[in-house]
């Protein structure tokens, strides 16, 4: 949430899935924080975690946050991972958007001979 950089001085940064491991206020100042960071036409590439994969909504959820969980005691973000927050598409618009995303996809895919399907979001962002 404090990167010890000056402002401006990165042309990308590179999130595979670890802002969905902090609450959505976190996630919102760690968004905040990688603006800051990069330079104008700076690019931001980022994976997170997307409601409906396996796990959501089977543990104890944080405090006003329905898609952000304490603890998962099944699925393929169990237990031991710390917070676990599954993003919607409208939270990915509100969490991304002050970034200028220029790209969305998603990915769906399974793991343990399919026993659980993730679901990923791909974003791409661009500093104006």
């Amino acid at each position: 949430m404090h990167l010890p950089h000056p402002d401006e001085v990165f042309d990308a940064v590179i999130d595979i899935e670890c802002i969905y491991a902090n609450s959505l206020k976190d996630s919102r100042s760690i968004l905040a924080e990688i603006g800051r960071v990069l330079k104008p036409g700076g690019m931001l590439f980022s994976k997170t975690f997307m409601t409906g994969t396996y796990g959501e909504g089977l543990g104890p959820t944080l405090d006003d946050e329905p898609n952000t969980y304490t603890e998962l005691p099944d699925g393929a973000l169990k237990s031991g991972y710390g917070i676990t927050r599954f993003t919607t598409e409208d939270d990915l618009f509100d969490l991304y958007g002050a970034l200028n995303i220029v790209n969305v996809d998603y990915v769906i895919r399974s793991e343990k001979n399919r026993r659980y399907e993730i679901r990923e979001w791909v974003i791409e962002c661009r500093k104006a």
